[in-house]
């Protein structure tokens, strides 16, 4: 009977752990803390945990065993793009990866999540003594929250999978870009230059919309000399809260995983400060001749799903210089 009854305590413990992590995670995965729906979730499975284990003494210390458990698994599943080689140099960044986890794990646990939890299986023990204690249920009680477990793996699967490729996309999301035939206008130095700039996610990684394109536009001369025209931004799709009040960005265009996305621009340059910059380039374009302008120092504004790993759920990404090569 002792060996059944702790079998019974350790198999609920084990269903409260995986039920728990599951919402922790998926939640963690796209925002910095549990939401309203996440919460709720939490709270049934602890009420839940106490019913099936009902011995308030036994709750106690098996959400001692939850605590300790969740945190491992939590730990371990959110260190998993580190442990599969997939964060970028991994000998400098391990140190700041690891406490940049633990300190969105305490964030989103410490210490209302822990009460939470508490609270609820203790009144899930009062209310399963009084109401539920019957023999022919028992079983009943401990299938159900068997399949609750296996639900939590089976739905935790896809989202852990894509949070697995988040650093990755971090480093590998890059752009390129061509031109058209620019067109001047001698009165006033300006300088039109039609663009279509490509936007690459090359990684499995669901969750990354671009917002601008920030740079500086160089000429190179025949020469080698480098002049730098503009410093401006590609205003690809622009950003807004998440809600009314809300510090968290969302928006832009996304870019699903292996593909590409292209946006055509017009880019238009004043150049009467570099008149002779203005006459170099309309005299190359006259005659027919290669024209090398180049997006240097550009980053890449970025709105991604993974709020709780970034600041307000947007990032800076830089880039390679970018050739801006005529087709």
């Amino acid at each position: 009977m002792r060996l059944y009854e702790g079998l019974r305590v350790s198999a609920s413990v084990l269903c409260w752990v995986v039920a728990v992590a599951s919402v922790l995670l998926q939640n963690l995965y796209v925002r910095p803390t549990l939401d309203y729906v996440g919460v709720a979730l939490v709270l049934l499975a602890s009420f839940f945990a106490g019913i099936v284990i009902m011995d308030l003494k036994e709750v106690f210390l098996g959400w001692v065993a939850f605590l300790i458990l969740l945190l491992v698994i939590a730990f371990s599943v959110l260190s998993l793009p580190l442990l599969l080689g997939r964060v970028p140099h991994p000998d400098l960044l391990s140190q700041q990866f690891y406490s940049g986890i633990f300190v969105v794990m305490l964030r989103a646990t410490f210490p209302f999540l822990l009460l939470e939890t508490l609270i609820a299986s203790l009144l899930g023990a009062v209310f399963g003594a009084r109401v539920l204690d019957y023999a022919r249920i028992e079983k009943i009680k401990i299938f159900s929250f068997v399949v609750i477990a296996v639900i939590s793996i089976v739905t935790l699967w896809a989202p852990t999978n894509n949070y697995a490729y988040f650093y990755e996309a971090m480093e590998k999301v890059d752009m390129t870009a061509s031109r058209g035939l620019m067109t001047f206008n001698q009165s006033d130095y300006m300088v039109v230059i039609p663009i279509n700039a490509t936007f690459h996610n090359p990684t499995g990684y669901d969750g990354i919309a671009i917002v601008t394109a920030i740079y500086r536009l160089y000429y190179v001369g025949k020469d080698g000399s480098v002049v730098e025209l503009c410093m401006d931004r590609l205003r690809v799709k622009d950003a807004y809260l998440a809600e009314s009040g809300s510090p968290i960005s969302v928006g832009g265009e996304p870019v699903p995983p292996y593909s590409s996305v292209s946006r055509s621009f017009n880019l238009t340059i004043g150049l009467r400060a570099k008149a002779q910059t203005f006459e170099e380039i309309r005299a190359l374009q006259e005659t027919g001749q290669d024209i090398e302008l180049i997006l240097g120092n550009s980053s890449l504004d970025v709105c991604v799903a993974a709020q709780a790993l970034v600041f307000v759920g947007r990032t800076m990404i830089p880039i390679e210089d970018v050739p801006l090569t005529y087709s």
